[in-house]
């Protein structure tokens, strides 16, 4: 719920609502100021309630159940009092994805109010679903396991979504044929951890891993697809190389196969600039002119 100053003149609310059509915006009176407080406003999740909280309290237990909301578009749901000043409607179902709801709450049901106060009107819209493929990329287990490879990668929602329908969005399909992908959801429902685990590096010929992903099961109309080559065990190669920016910068270089630690890379790894690097092992880190060094990470 968003708190609300009132001031005198007109109130304005500023609702950011993304990829929406115009429309014409519900602002209350400042005068309402007298009897509420704050109320629900701007972009909302689908699952969120909407809350009017009063400036003074209100003893009507009676009203607990009795309808005091009106919405454009309708959602059905019931009025509960959460305590003398905030009450709260809750939807019997998620609200529409990026939809702007116009709203009434029907004060003067509570309370005597001036002539022209008995309904507040105010407005909120949800968040318009969508979801971004993070994927961190091929490498080796830890412990010298190097002929077989993982993946991971997470999936990033822009409101909460239920876990089932998540894992739906991804497919993965390696030499043609398709692997299982495990998932690790975080409470908020809105990042996905996943990892494709126990690829097994041919023994001569590189192999393919496809990761697809669908946004149907969400209804959301993005879709996609990386490929990544598994190198065969007789193939040492640069699987991934990328800059870092945070929490320090540096240069991330992932090989196919572990790097001795007493090899000398002298001269095999420049930047154009002629800046100085600083090693790294393990996936190699590569460090420009930085006063600090990392620490040796073990292989």
């Amino acid at each position: 719920m968003k708190n609300i100053k009132f001031s005198p003149g007109f109130l304005i609310v500023l609702f950011l609502i993304s990829c929406q059509p115009k429309v014409k915006q519900v602002q209350p009176e400042a005068t309402f100021g007298k009897y509420v407080q704050a109320f629900t406003s701007g972009i909302i999740s689908t699952e969120s309630v909407i809350s009017v909280y009063l400036s003074e309290p209100v003893s009507n237990p009676e009203k607990s159940g009795k309808q005091l909301f009106r919405f454009t578009p309708e959602i059905k749901g019931e009025t509960v009092f959460v305590n003398e000043r905030q009450i709260e409607f809750r939807p019997s179902e998620p609200l529409r994805s990026g939809t702007v709801y116009s709203a009434e709450f029907l004060l003067g049901e509570l309370m005597k109010t001036e002539e022209g106060m008995r309904k507040m009107a105010f407005q909120f819209s949800t968040i318009k679903q969508s979801f971004s493929v993070n994927i961190d990329g091929l490498k080796n287990y830890d412990g010298g396991l190097y002929k077989k490879m993982q993946l991971n990668g997470y999936l990033l929602t822009a409101d909460v979504t239920g876990f089932a329908e998540t894992e739906k969005i991804l497919r993965a399909a390696f030499d043609e044929k398709e692997v299982t992908i495990n998932w690790i959801h975080e409470p908020d429902r809105r990042k996905h951890f996943f990892s494709i685990d126990s690829l097994e590096r041919p023994a001569e010929k590189s192999a393919e891993l496809k990761i697809e992903w669908n946004g149907e099961p969400l209804n959301v109309e993005i879709k996609g697809e990386e490929k990544f080559e598994v190198p065969a065990l007789n193939a040492f190669s640069i699987l991934a190389a990328k800059v870092i920016h945070e929490p320090e910068q540096h240069i991330e270089i992932r090989f196919s196969d572990p790097l001795l630690k007493a090899q000398d890379i002298t001269g095999l790894i420049t930047l154009s600039d002629g800046t100085e690097l600083r090693l790294t092992w393990k996936i190699m880190l590569l460090t420009p002119g930085l006063p600090k060094f990392f620490q040796e990470k073990s292989t």
